[in-house]
């Protein structure tokens, strides 16, 4: 099954996840600097905190699983040029040229 994915579905996609992060160190930032350990502010800060987390997890996952097919193309290109067969030169290594020692 190909899984396709539309440049504005991956855009939303994107500034979903952007969004995310932002409200992830804003709560994070509130949480240890502006509002005091033990104050309501602090466990609401900390229960976003702990949601957004959930939620960035899980949308970097589904990031994951709709580009595996790149990430799989890439890892076999690299894998592919680091083989010792594919760096093969037409131009024998000074060492080994015929007739010099």
């Amino acid at each position: 099954m190909k899984l396709t994915v539309k440049p504005r579905t991956q855009l939303i996609f994107d500034v979903s996840l952007f969004f995310v992060l932002v409200v992830i160190i804003i709560a994070t930032f509130m949480q240890h600097v502006i509002t005091p350990e033990g104050t309501h502010g602090y466990e609401m800060m900390h229960l976003l905190h702990g949601i957004t987390g959930i939620l960035m997890t899980l949308l970097v996952l589904i990031h994951l699983i709709l580009h595996a097919r790149w990430i799989l193309a890439q890892v076999k290109m690299a894998l592919k040029s680091n083989h010792p067969s594919s760096r093969a030169s037409t131009k024998p290594h000074p060492i080994e040229r015929p007739g010099h020692q």
